[in-house]
């Protein structure tokens, strides 16, 4: 849920960055998923506040480049994909250690 005070959007207590919603070129607020500012035309870029130590990044930064604190943005879809992998990967290798370890018990007993 979006929030605004001043001219800047927070977009939920979980995320400790807020979103500005003003044009570099002109000043005029625009939505946060705007590609292009609705007074001027050009293209429009989010910036993102630290909640640190309030200095402007840019929308696609994960650290602030003023003191480095990590401006909380969500894992990307290839990120997601790659632990959705490995948990599968490594969950496999656990059931056939299983798998290998009943069987030895198996062949042992008979």
């Amino acid at each position: 849920m979006q929030s605004k005070k001043n001219g800047i959007y927070k977009l939920s207590k979980s995320h400790e960055a807020k979103i500005m919603g003003k044009c570099l070129n002109c000043g005029s607020e625009n939505s946060d998923n705007a590609k292009f500012c609705i007074s001027c035309g050009k293209k429009y870029f989010a910036q993102v506040i630290c909640s640190k130590c309030n200095s402007l990044n840019p929308a696609r930064a994960e650290f602030c480049g003023e003191c480095g604190h990590p401006l909380n943005k969500r894992p990307s879809i290839l990120t997601i994909v790659f632990a959705i992998i490995i948990f599968i990967v490594v969950s496999l290798l656990i059931g056939y250690m299983f798998t290998a370890l009943a069987q030895a018990q198996w062949n042992a007993s008979t």
